[in-house]
């Protein structure tokens, strides 16, 4: 199974409906994946202040492959219909920033992680929709698929984002 349908199937019953509230906190946060995601958030910390990045990749990898075995461990629906897939978009952030001014979270209603969740650093969008982890010259950039309805929210986002960590990357799978 790949990261995309992984995510697809963990956060099924959010494909196509936003979901009826006015903080999004606990949306796409599949609690299980916690520790992982925490993790992965401490060597990005950690790497871009030592100035060495080899644990990102490896954790990274770990958290998918931890995501990979919750949705087979769920028995979760495993087809998607495409439509659902062709509706979505993708997310490039630029990790290393450190954009935590807590503006970004109070504007998505916590849809954006708050930095404080993992010790400081860059503001996330929710770990159930982080799906692959690219280089880019000297950094890294986390691609996260974005539900339909949570566009106008990444939109506010990219909108109030100075440092420009955030910006729609083109499909990264067929």
């Amino acid at each position: 199974m790949d990261s995309l349908t992984a995510t697809l199937r963990l956060g099924s019953h959010y494909v196509l409906n936003e979901p009826a509230m006015s903080d999004y906190s606990s949306t796409l946060r599949t609690p299980e994946l916690k520790p992982l995601a925490e993790r992965f958030m401490a060597d990005v910390d950690k790497s871009y202040v030592n100035g060495k990045a080899t644990d990102i990749p490896k954790s990274f990898s770990e958290f998918l492959m931890g995501k990979q075995e919750l949705a087979e461990k769920l028995a979760l629906p495993s087809g998607v219909d495409p439509s659902f897939v062709r509706a979505q978009r993708f997310l490039s952030v630029s990790l290393g920033h450190g954009l935590s001014d807590a503006l970004v979270p109070a504007e998505t209603r916590s849809f954006f992680m708050e930095h404080e969740e993992f010790g400081g650093g860059d503001e996330l969008p929710p770990w159930d929709t982080w799906i692959d982890l690219l280089k880019d010259g000297d950094e890294y950039k986390l691609i996260c698929w974005i539900p339909q309805w949570a566009i106008p929210i990444v939109e506010r986002a990219i909108e109030l984002d100075y440092l420009q960590a955030y910006a729609w990357h083109p499909r990264p799978h067929p």
